[in-house]
């Protein structure tokens, strides 16, 4: 059996079902920003520029930051009038994500 998000809340599904969820695979947003030390700096930056969050900030956030690079970059290498193919080519491989740690673009410095 797999399941998306909502079927990974131990209180609910694995708990109620008693081992019959052994080998089962259940996606996960992973853990809110709120918990990991690496991400309090972005939260800090980005609720000083935009005053909330959500459940998806820091995801959002990284994704349009990948595009918007993938742009420039493709911008660059284009006289200023990239087409879709040019900013394919400029974005990066498909791999993990970067940490909230090593991003070279946080909220405050966002232009």
């Amino acid at each position: 059996m797999m399941g998306g998000d909502g079927m990974k809340d131990a209180t609910e599904l694995i708990a109620n079902a008693g081992g019959a969820t052994e080998g089962m695979y259940a996606t996960s947003l992973g853990p809110m920003p709120e918990t990991v030390d690496a991400a309090q700096l972005f939260l800090q930056e980005y609720i000083a520029k935009y005053k909330e969050t959500s459940l998806f900030t820091a995801q959002s956030y990284e994704a349009a930051t990948i595009m918007m690079d993938a742009v420039v970059a493709a911008a660059a290498n284009a006289d200023g009038h990239p087409t879709r193919a040019d900013v394919n080519d400029a974005s990066p491989p498909p791999t993990r994500p970067a940490s909230w740690a090593s991003r070279s673009r946080s909220p405050s410095r966002a232009t």
